[in-house]
């Protein structure tokens, strides 16, 4: 499969699309309707070595993320922007 799924990873289905957010912080976006793994988008969401084992949430069109000390959100229209938040 991926050494990117090696120990957790959250999972949000639908439009055979598959959003994958992993504990390293790492979003991918894979094709649902093959046979194969076919990612077809990969983006780091936060800098460094990052923590992440919450689920996303997904209110509208934004994506929020979170992990130990950040939370990026997302947005998922066509005008894309991302907006990262410390505590």
């Amino acid at each position: 499969m991926d050494d990117a799924f090696d120990d957790y990873a959250s999972l949000i289905a639908g439009n055979h699309r598959v959003l994958i957010t992993t504990d390293r912080g790492e979003l991918v976006l894979i094709d649902a309707t093959g046979d194969a793994f076919r990612p077809i988008s990969r983006l780091r969401l936060f800098e460094g070595k990052a923590d992440v084992w919450s689920h996303p949430a997904l209110v509208g069109r934004r994506l929020y993320v979170r992990e130990k000390r950040e939370v990026v959100c997302l947005s998922l229209g066509q005008d894309a922007e991302t907006t990262v938040s410390t505590r």
